[in-house]
């Protein structure tokens, strides 16, 4: 993760995410498309934090939508790697059903 970002810019855009419900849509299409990926085999942490990227933008340009002010690329890379490391603890907790989210099977934690 890059060293140079705004950790002040990164807090405010987790909890604007976690409050906003175009965000939280977002958010809940990523965490079943992980938890699928988990339950196949097939996650990837690398490529989990790609799709987290795209989660962070979202967060971003809806920020800038309703506030006038947007984060830099820094700020969103540091804040996709954060939710990324974050949705990791919480599966490996178990706090994640994967029938909670429509997908049959077993999670399959090896990452």
């Amino acid at each position: 993760m890059d060293k140079n970002f705004d950790a002040v810019w990164v807090r405010e855009l987790e909890v604007y995410g976690e409050n906003s419900q175009v965000c939280y849509r977002h958010e809940q299409a990523i965490i079943k498309n992980l938890l699928r990926k988990i339950v196949k085999g097939t996650y990837n942490p690398a490529l989990a934090v790609k799709a987290w990227e795209y989660y962070a933008e979202t967060v971003r340009q809806e920020y800038r939508r309703e506030y006038g002010a947007i984060a830099g690329v820094a700020e969103k890379r540091a804040l996709a790697v954060l939710t990324a490391r974050h949705f990791e603890d919480v599966v490996r907790t178990g706090e994640y059903d994967p029938a909670d989210y429509g997908i049959k099977g077993e999670l399959q934690i090896n990452f």
